[in-house]
């Protein structure tokens, strides 16, 4: 067979490797999956592109005329389609009945002349075609009419069984009318009769020269008449067809018998040609090495080439161990026996054993198809349908209709692996026909050839592990990529990876995106192992762990929060919460200073006492000894007024002799203390009596520890005699800073007697407990108090609470 479009054979037999190693042991736990694969991808006609079609006439190599082969849909079909063979035949008249002897035979010159008799003949000689089939017949007649017809015409007549029939007539032509030149008249008779053989053998044609008048216008020249007859002719010849296909075979489901391996006798020697017994009279033996069965197949033929007589006994074994002999075994039968192990033990009587082979599950090509149409004229034992394989007849079912199937092994004819295979199916149409038209269609189905297997073991996925891994306490953890090392039947991507810590404490291991991610906890060191378990798809599990330690390190003192600025008054003592911790150190081991004088520690906390106005800086420093850590706080110190009320008096009013009276000015003297550090101007002073303001005046400036006084003039308008409640107020806007703001305001009472009774102006002072105006005869008692209390405002000034 020619070399049709090639391909390769899917790599399906994966359990090939136990032949070519059979005693290999085989990892893994079990088979997930084995089944039988058709060794034939392209029987299926899927692919046009896959063969190669041809059709031959006959002997020759010209492309058949009658049959065509093409792939569609999923089917081969070989169409024939042979026409109806036919051919034309023309007789001439033998006879004429009106002695117009020079009007017989085929045209030849001489003819018959008439002006007015008939020329009548007959006798057409039917008989050496009339065993074919009639298709249809024309009158064929070489004559002429040399001149115009005015008033005569001319006649051709055909007379059948007594019937004339008009077949053409010529009247008032314009000149010569010649058909005796090589263009003999041809005038179809189809639609005059009914026409047989015996009909047309009894046919009479008449030329009848008509005259009319006293002159004929001319005559009429008959050089032949005859009869042309189409009809079926018988033939014979054939036409084949053929669809090819080649394809590499690359896992062949055989097993060769390696003849270098193995035990042979002495009398046997190892050479081109093989196993050689050579000119020694006595056989020698030769024993294969074992060969192993595939898991879930079954032992096909053995087969073998010779240049001699060998004869063959099989063993059998199940462990390698225990050989049971079998008997004797014929080539190219089935092995009856599906033992584990297999060893073969030849018998070279003379000549040399070239090679030997077993085939797996005995491959069988099966061609199936239908076969339809008409298949009479076909010669039965000539046309036939063939598969072919490497040059060698499977077999072959005549071309008969209905369905037809064709089976044969071919375990002898699969070649090794990287051999090639070369299948073809062929038609051949012979014919013997009497002419009629006939069609048959050979359709091919598929092409199945069994004996491929596909064997899945369920092997453990394999990686390769991490090496030991080093990390710092508190420092970063890593991403590592793995399953990329990793190798399985499954998809890297479709393998399941899981990773444990064997101490969390002190290093973590999780999978992040299929990337393990390795992390130190903080504050923690020590030894973790690290599993890993990779799973695939059908549950098989690679695992295996690798050490990681993680190095300690001493780690710094560290702050809790602390403030970054704030605001302290010069003279007075801010107290901050120092909080601070070092992990490895304990807290009375740890060293602590600022860098500022006025700035201590004292039980956990860090007091400011800044004593110049500005803004400065603090740094807080902790150490451990190995490594230290620093807080820097910004000061603002500050200086601000501090104004009070000093005292309040009553001018002109004697307080011993006199008391106020309904209807008296009065002037309340108000002395304003300020006791801070800074400066305080203007200085606002209000005055109210039963919360009625009667004055509101400044002071212009407050130098600090200075003290200064305002008048405020009091009209007293109670209409009567009562207690009254006198109210001084510093500074109500809070337009200056002060140190506190608690001790602006001034609260007492004083009684006012009717006017009939008020004692004369004399200056009064009362003090804030005062609950009225005082017995004259308290006064020096009163005076005493005043003068201890001014002395020890001085010493350490109160607070008087400010009062809404």
């Amino acid at each position: 067979m020619s070399n049709g479009s090639k391909g390769r054979i899917p790599a399906v037999t994966l359990g090939i490797l136990l032949l070519v190693m059979p005693l290999a042991a085989v990892s893994g736990d079990t088979v997930i999956r084995a089944e039988g694969v058709n060794l034939l991808s392209a029987g299926d006609f899927s692919d046009a592109s896959e063969w190669t079609l041809t059709t031959k006439s006959a002997y020759t190599d010209y492309p058949a005329d009658y049959t065509m082969a093409m792939i569609a849909d999923g089917h081969l079909s070989f169409t024939h389609s042979r026409p109806q063979n036919s051919v034309d035949t023309t007789v001439w008249s033998a006879f004429s009945s009106s002695e117009s002897n020079a009007s017989l035979g085929s045209p030849d010159g001489g003819y018959t002349w008439s002006k007015g008799p008939n020329i009548t003949v007959s006798d057409f000689d039917l008989s050496g075609i009339s065993g074919n089939t009639l298709l249809n017949v024309s009158l064929v007649v070489s004559f002429r009419i040399p001149d115009s017809l005015q008033q005569d015409t001319v006649r051709i007549i055909v007379i059948n069984g007594g019937q004339h029939i008009l077949v053409r007539e010529y009247s008032h032509t314009f000149g010569l009318v010649d058909h005796m030149s090589g263009n003999s008249l041809q005038l179809s008779l189809d639609d005059n009769a009914a026409w047989d053989w015996s009909a047309l053998s009894a046919l009479q044609v008449t030329v009848d020269y008509v005259s009319v008048g006293e002159f004929d216008d001319t005559e009429v020249d008959v050089d032949a008449i005859g009869l042309k007859v189409r009809h079926t002719e018988s033939w014979f010849s054939f036409e084949t067809a053929k669809a090819e296909h080649s394809v590499i075979v690359e896992d062949s489901p055989i097993i060769n018998l390696d003849l270098n391996q193995g035990s042979h006798s002495s009398e046997i020697t190892i050479a081109p040609c093989g196993l050689d017994v050579g000119s020694s009279s006595t056989p020698g033996t030769w024993t294969s090495s074992p060969i192993s069965l595939p898991y879930n197949q079954s032992w096909g033929r053995f087969h073998q080439t010779i240049d001699g007589n060998v004869t063959w006994k099989v063993e059998t074994s199940e462990d390698l161990d225990t050989w049971i002999n079998v008997g004797a075994h014929v080539e190219e039968s089935l092995l009856p026996i599906n033992s584990a192990y297999l060893r073969f033990v030849a018998t070279v009587w003379d000549g040399c054993l070239n090679s030997a082979w077993v085939d797996i599950n005995d491959p069988t090509v099966t061609v199936t198809g239908l076969i339809s149409g008409s298949v009479d004229d076909l010669i039965e034992n000539l046309s036939t349908v063939r598969v072919a394989m490497n040059g060698m007849l499977l077999g072959e079912v005549p071309v008969s209709a209905g369905p037809f199937s064709i089976t044969a092994p071919v375990g002898y004819i699969l070649p090794e692996d990287g051999g090639d295979i070369n299948i073809g199916v062929s038609a051949r149409f012979q014919w013997s026909s009497a002419g009629a038209p006939e069609t048959v269609v050979v359709v091919v189905d598929q092409i199945v050839m069994t004996g491929g297997f596909l064997v899945e073991w369920d092997y453990d996925p394999f990686c390769e592990i991490p090496s030991a891994m080093t990390f710092t306490e508190d420092g970063g953890g890593v991403f590592l990529p793995f399953l990329s090392t990793c190798s399985d039947e499954t998809d890297n991507g479709d393998l399941i990876l899981s990773a444990f810590s064997s101490d969390n404490s002190v290093l973590t291991a999780e999978i992040v995106d299929s990337v393990i991610r390795l992390q130190p906890m903080p504050e923690a060191y020590g030894v973790a192992d690290i599993t890993l378990i990779v799973t695939d798809v059908s549950g098989n599990i690679w695992t295996d762990s690798f050490p990681i330690s993680v190095s300690p390190v001493d780690d710094s003192p560290v702050f809790d929060p602390m403030p970054i600025d704030v605001a302290v008054e010069v003279g007075q003592t801010l107290s901050i919460p120092l909080s601070y911790s070092d992990i490895d150190t304990a807290d009375h081991a740890l060293m602590i200073s600022t860098d500022r004088s006025w700035a201590t520690i004292a039980s956990g906390q860090l007091l400011l006492t800044p004593v110049v106005v500005g803004e400065q800086t603090v740094t807080v420093t902790i150490s451990d000894g190995q490594s230290s850590i620093s807080h820097t706080v910004r000061v603002d110190a500050t200086a601000d007024a501090d104004l009070r009320v000093e005292t309040v008096s009553i001018r002109d009013t004697s307080l011993l002799d006199n008391t106020i009276q309904d209807g008296d000015l009065v002037e309340i003297e108000v002395f304003v203390r300020n006791s801070g550090r800074a400066t305080a101007q203007p200085v606002n002073v209000r005055c109210s009596v039963n919360e009625d303001l009667i004055s509101s005046v400044n002071i212009a400036v407050i130098e600090p520890g200075g003290i200064a006084s305002v008048i405020c003039d009091w009209l007293v308008t109670t209409g009567g005699e009562q207690d009254v409640i006198i109210t001084v107020e510093i500074d109500k806007q809070g337009d200056i800073d002060e140190t506190s703001e608690d001790n602006n305001l001034w609260i007492g009472e004083l009684f006012v007697s009717e006017a009939d009774s008020a004692p004369a102006n004399g200056e009064q002072e009362q003090s804030p407990d005062s609950g009225g105006l005082i017995p004259i005869v308290m006064w020096g008692v009163l005076i005493a108090v005043i003068i201890a209390g001014i002395v020890l405002l001085q010493l350490a000034p109160g607070r008087i609470r400010k009062v809404q």
